[in-house]
């Protein structure tokens, strides 16, 4: 039994600033006499694990697998008895952790937090080491959207539809490459399909950022 509080009253607050990575001191395979940064954003990153120490994996279910990670739907309660869905990304269990993959869903994350005022980029939920949580999003992607168009009707998307996906893909970039409003883009996506754009309440937006350079 403890008769004292673990932290007492007149103890120090743990600051943001007692955790600062350095991507460069432990990322192998960049050329720093070629490629720099740009600004002091693209080596930080900004985790709230104990988010992720909270997840209860009973419910979890695998809903996508790509080239190096896997996607779960999960589930969480929110105040007032809310129940929300979000998506957990980490890399697949088969796969040696290696600070590759951890400077991959660094990366992937802090593009999501720089861009978070977009409304064609999904929102970040949270991110620890080889994990992030941002929005989920069931309604699929503009890859099975365009084939299910071409399967129903026989024929291509009508001009009005491919307007409006050009313009969608169009402003998502756009929006990427002005997060630091600089003529000159800072970051760029580095692996832009039709797979990659996530549909959410009418608009297709921008995901999977971990190969951005």
């Amino acid at each position: 039994k403890f008769e004292e509080e673990s932290i007492p009253a007149s103890g120090p607050h743990v600051k943001p600033s007692w955790y600062e990575p350095n991507a460069d001191e432990f990322i192998d395979g960049y050329d720093w006499d070629v490629c720099v940064p740009m600004y002091d954003w693209q080596l930080q990153s900004y985790p709230n694990c104990n988010k992720f120490h909270e997840l209860d994996l009973q419910k979890m279910r695998v809903i996508n697998t790509g080239g190096s990670r896997i996607a779960f739907e999960m589930q969480q309660h929110l105040e007032g008895g809310q129940l929300a869905k979000y998506v957990y990304k980490t890399s697949k269990y088969h796969k040696e952790i290696t600070m590759k993959l951890v400077e991959e869903q660094r990366k992937d994350s802090v593009v999501m937090e720089r861009t978070s005022s977009s409304q064609f980029i999904p929102d970040i939920h949270g991110y620890c080491s080889l994990g992030v949580m941002m929005d989920f999003m069931p309604e699929g992607n503009m890859h099975d959207y365009i084939k299910g168009a071409r399967l129903a009707g026989g024929s291509t998307l009508p001009p009005v539809d491919r307007l409006r996906l050009s313009i969608h893909v169009a402003t998502s970039v756009a929006d990427l490459h002005t997060i630091d409003n600089t003529p000159k883009p800072s970051i760029f996506h580095n692996d832009i399909c039709c797979h990659q754009y996530l549909f959410q309440n009418g608009i297709f937006k921008l995901n999977d950022f971990n190969y951005a350079r």
